[in-house]
């Protein structure tokens, strides 16, 4: 973990880490505490997105507790797994942007050429563009050109 804080640090990222709970069997803590504690960083002014530890198991049931009614301000969401149930909420509800990305566990340290590695050029580009009709040349896929939700709005 510590690796990967490290390369998010690298990039000029500020991290906060929000370890408050203790671990409860396969969870990062009680499901109120872990709700209180994802909604608290969220809607914290000093944080601009979320990029997950580990894979999210246990986010799902994060959603019970209503999160479209408690979140402020569009946030980003980066990370897989089984954190996509978590991220595909986030999209349609409340029309957050999530990013199917790297995990600071689990690939933020390596390179795209090495197995389960990240492509940092792909990475950054998708968290540091705003405007709309942005391009990204994936690595070992063709261009892709998304359409900006916002646009005309």
């Amino acid at each position: 973990m510590i690796a990967g804080l490290a390369e998010l640090r690298r990039h000029g990222f500020q991290v906060v880490s929000n370890q408050d709970t203790k671990a409860e069997g396969y969870f990062a803590g009680p499901p109120l505490e872990r709700a209180n504690g994802f909604l608290g960083t969220l809607n914290s002014d000093q944080v601009d997105g979320l990029v997950a530890l580990r894979g999210g198991y246990g986010s799902n049931y994060l959603l019970e507790f209503e999160l479209e009614k408690s979140l402020r301000d569009l946030k980003c969401v980066i990370g897989f797994s089984d954190l996509t149930t978590l991220q595909i909420f986030l999209w349609q509800r409340c029309k957050w942007i999530t990013f199917y990305g790297p995990m600071v566990v689990g690939g933020s340290t390596r390179a795209a050429d090495v197995r389960k590695g990240y492509d940092e050029n792909s990475f950054l580009q998708a968290v540091g563009k705003t405007e709309g009709g942005w391009k990204l040349r994936l690595k070992g896929e063709a261009e892709f050109s998304p359409v900006n939700p916002w646009a005309g709005s």
